[in-house]
């Protein structure tokens, strides 16, 4: 499959996966925001007293198949913002790309390590480290991705400054 094809089918299914995972059936982040054994006990009984567990979990599921969706997207833009300013002569700048796709990597595991215990805890293991665990990563989970996504962002707008754009994945 060419570059390009993949790079719209995978932005196409993120934005997808965003619009859905923020629907009130499958938003998990009261459990998230729970912090504690004894709150998210209570979240994991209400949800379950309303069956919307199973929702809930498949929600989870739907976060992991957002996650590689957007950890490519972010490594490719990444790594092309690192030559856009490496062609423009901006040393710093296209050095950081390395720093870059490691922070996009360190985004999945964050996000992968929200969603186990989120899991954990819709299995019914409310106990430590399970809601602190959910609860520090719920916090990092949208942070992080934000940085390389700003980098690249700041590149594409390098691009727009009166040179050429450079194509985006096929260099």
């Amino acid at each position: 499959m060419h570059k390009p094809i993949l790079f719209a089918l995978l932005s196409i299914t993120t934005l997808v996966l965003l619009f859905v995972l923020n629907r009130p059936a499958w938003r998990t982040a009261e459990l998230s925001r729970a912090g504690t054994p004894a709150n998210a006990a209570r979240v994991v009984h209400d949800w379950r007293t309303a069956s919307e567990d199973g929702r809930k979990r498949l929600g989870v599921y739907l976060d992991f198949a957002l996650v590689a969706c957007y950890a490519p997207l972010l490594v490719w833009g990444s790594a092309w913002a690192g030559r856009v300013f490496a062609r423009a002569g901006s040393v710093g700048p296209a050095r950081a790309a390395q720093f870059m796709i490691g922070v996009s990597l360190s985004a999945v595991v964050i996000d992968v390590a929200e969603n186990v215990a989120l899991l954990k805890m819709l299995g019914g293991d409310t106990g430590e480290p399970w809601p602190r665990l959910a609860h520090v990563m719920s916090r990092w989970k949208v942070t992080v991705p934000f940085v390389p996504a700003v980098y690249a962002a700041a590149a594409f707008a390098a691009t727009r400054r009166g040179t050429a754009p450079p194509r985006m994945l096929g260099e």
